[in-house]
């Protein structure tokens, strides 16, 4: 099943992963943020941010929510400063739950595309349930 989510997020120049990692060990029944993005146009202006969910996870679940994130130090073009820096933009927080008592090892694919911005990026994810 795909799934997507069109969400007021931002897009940018270069969009910017501030985290995403590819492996997680989680303990069952806690919420743990396994990635946040941001992106912005060199004015700082937004646009839409699209997840598109390939491979939902098979034991927990994956929300993807608004959330407001720091623009990170590693979000300039080469030497060109970048003014947004630690600015607080509309970004995308997705956050995964497996249930209490769970175990095993669950994995999830998704993409995410900035409307307005050619390409996606994939990003598949490996977590170890305690």
């Amino acid at each position: 099943m795909v799934r997507k989510y069109l969400l007021a997020g931002v897009a940018a120049l270069l969009p910017v992963a501030v985290s995403a990692q590819g492996s997680f060990s989680v303990k069952a029944g806690t919420e743990v943020k396994i990635a946040e993005y941001v992106g912005h146009t060199s004015s700082c202006k937004g646009r839409e941010t699209i997840i598109t969910v390939t491979a939902p996870p098979s034991i927990g679940t994956l929300e993807v929510r608004k959330a407001r994130v720091a623009v990170p130090n590693t979000a300039g073009i080469g030497t060109v400063e970048n003014k947004c820096v630690g600015k607080k933009l509309p970004g995308v927080v997705l956050i995964y739950k497996a249930p209490a008592g769970a175990s095993g090892y669950d994995r999830l694919t998704y993409e995410r595309q900035y409307k307005g911005i050619d390409g996606k990026r994939a990003q598949t994810v490996n977590i170890s349930l305690q």
